[in-house]
């Protein structure tokens, strides 16, 4: 309801918020910077807004790169600039992508974060899991698959999957390494 209302233009007042949510303000910022991260929000005088100098062409951009980069472009036939735009523009919702919900949810949104740092700067990891701690984890690819996510790392020089869900805590180090030729054939690279 919140996206919708800031999408569509309106300028959120904080305090009118949080008494029509029942929580307290510093809820409602804490909620805004953790959980819409993702969109460009500025924040003035306890008011909240979409960015107004965004120009539709760099928003169509945007996301035509996030649809690539994380291969949901495949998804829709004929993606391209035309179709993003269509989308944008239409108050209805003419796709739906249909998904499995996850039996459990996968691992904090710190470590995803922590997990594609890591993957792009190519970054060894420390991971735990129930009872395993693993060191210099080389991360090359996180895969959503039947409702659950996964990270493809390289380990001890073997390739390695853990579900996210399972891992309890990721910690970069400041060890970098290359990235091996086999592991990225092996997932599509």
């Amino acid at each position: 309801m919140i996206i919708s209302r800031l999408v569509s233009g309106e300028t959120l007042f904080i305090r009118k918020l949080a008494t029509e949510f029942g929580v307290s303000e510093r809820t409602l910022r804490r909620d805004f910077r953790e959980r819409l991260m993702y969109l460009d929000l500025d924040y003035y005088q306890g008011q909240c807004s979409l960015r107004s100098d965004i120009h539709s062409t760099r928003q169509e951009i945007d996301i035509l790169t996030f649809a690539h980069r994380t291969g949901l472009a495949g998804v829709f036939p004929g993606f391209d600039r035309r179709l993003v735009s269509s989308l944008l523009d239409c108050d209805d919702r003419p796709c739906l992508v249909w998904h499995q919900d996850r039996p459990h949810p996968p691992a904090g949104k710190l470590s995803f974060y922590r997990l594609v740092r890591a993957i792009s700067g190519c970054q060894r990891i420390t991971i735990l899991t129930e009872g395993e701690r693993h060191e210099a984890v080389a991360p090359y690819r996180l895969i959503a698959l039947d409702g659950y996510w996964y990270l493809v790392a390289e380990h001890n020089r073997q390739l390695r999957v853990f579900r996210l869900d399972e891992i309890h805590l990721v910690r970069p180090s400041r060890e970098t390494f290359i990235r091996s030729e086999l592991p990225l054939s092996a997932i599509g690279g």
